[in-house]
């Protein structure tokens, strides 16, 4: 994970569990320069610490 103050999130399943289960604040939203939409998320421990949960999960 990058120093950035914010992070932008593509997959829509990731953007659910994010505010399902972790209950994020979206900060913004949009569309990227390919045309494919964006969530864009505070890089903050809540947000490092599901990011983590995210990517150890089972499948």
């Amino acid at each position: 994970m990058n120093n950035k103050e914010f992070v932008f999130i593509y997959n829509p399943e990731q953007v659910k569990f994010f505010l399902n289960e972790w209950h994020l604040k979206i900060i913004d939203f949009g569309t990227g320069s390919k045309g494919d939409a964006f969530i864009k998320f505070k890089n903050n421990a809540d947000f490092r610490q599901a990011f983590t949960v995210w990517r150890l999960r089972k499948h």
